[in-house]
Formats: C-alpha cells, sequence, structure tokens
C-alpha cells in the first residue's frame, strides 16, 4: 500500500508546511499571522512555517488588501460601524489603522446610510420623542462601532424629521 499523497515518509516527521497552508487557503482567505499559527499548532517548525507563509505572499495567494476588503464587506453586511471592522481586521493579524477601516468602510457603504437600516431593521419602531429609546439605540449603535458623531448626526435628524422641523 503506498503512502497518502502529501503525508510524512515517517510517523514523526513534521507535516508539509506548503501543503497544509494550500489546503487551509483553498477554504478561505487568512492572513499572514492566522496561517502561521495555524501552522504553528499542526507541528511546523518556525522557519519552515515562516517560508512557506512567505512564498505564498510573493505568489499573491495571501493578499492582506484582499482579505481586508472581504473582512470590511461582511462586517458591513452585518451591520457594523467602522469601530467594528477596525476591531475585525486586528484580531484576523491585519494591520491597519481607523483610516483604513473608515476607507474601506466607506468604500463599500456610508456610515450614515449604514447607521439608518440598522435603524430601520433593528428599530422601526423608533419614537424619536422617547429619549429612553434614542439613548438604547444610541448605546447599541456604539455597541456595532459606530462613530458617535455619526450616530448624532444621525439621530438627529431622525428627530427633525419626526417634530417636523425640517
Amino acid at each position: 500500500m503506498s503512502p497518502e499523497a502529501g503525508a510524512p515518509d515517517t510517523p514523526n516527521a513534521p507535516p508539509n508546511a506548503k501543503e497544509l497552508a494550500l489546503r487551509r487557503l483553498s477554504l478561505r482567505e487568512y492572513s499572514s499571522a492566522e496561517l502561521l499559527g495555524y501552522l504553528r499548532r499542526k507541528g511546523v517548525p518556525e522557519d519552515e512555517a515562516r517560508e512557506a507563509v512567505r512564498e505564498l505572499e510573493e505568489r499573491g495567494l495571501i493578499d492582506p488588501a484582499r482579505y481586508g476588503a472581504a473582512i470590511a464587506r461582511s462586517q458591513i453586511a452585518r451591520g457594523k460601524g467602522p469601530m467594528a471592522v477596525l476591531a475585525k481586521l486586528r484580531r484576523r493579524g491585519l494591520s491597519a489603522d481607523l483610516s483604513d477601516a473608515r476607507r474601506l468602510y466607506l468604500a463599500e457603504a456610508g456610515e450614515a446610510e449604514a447607521i439608518r437600516k440598522v435603524l430601520a431593521t433593528r428599530f422601526p419602531d423608533l419614537d424619536p420623542g422617547d429619549r429612553v429609546a434614542v439613548a438604547k439605540a444610541y448605546q447599541a449603535l456604539l455597541r456595532r462601532g459606530f462613530s458617535p458623531a455619526e450616530i448624532r448626526q444621525v439621530l438627529k435628524g431622525v428627530v427633525l424629521e419626526d417634530s417636523g422641523d425640517l
């Protein structure tokens, strides 16, 4: 019986870093940091793991910009704000700052429009005259990662629309 393709020759041999990484990348995008962590957990020596990841980066199979844009799109579709996108990028091992997250975010959707969508779906019966309800909506939007100034601006517009002062 022949050994399985890609299987180590001896039972204690470390797994092939490049094959493991390619198999993992066939499922979804990963950052370099995520892939390095995965290879370490699989018992691949550090230098071999780094070399495999570097080679995959050079071949364009690991692309931080593409991966960051995919994360941003996913978070926006879930009704998350730019701060939530930034936090997710950092958790996934991508070096990004707030300007990167905001740029990615604005390329996909405007923050004010995203806030309006969340208000329409999560707070469809929001009474602008009910300060407690407005405060709850404000807090919920903050937890979703929207900026306080943008939330206030949108909520101010909702209150003015309701009162007929526009």
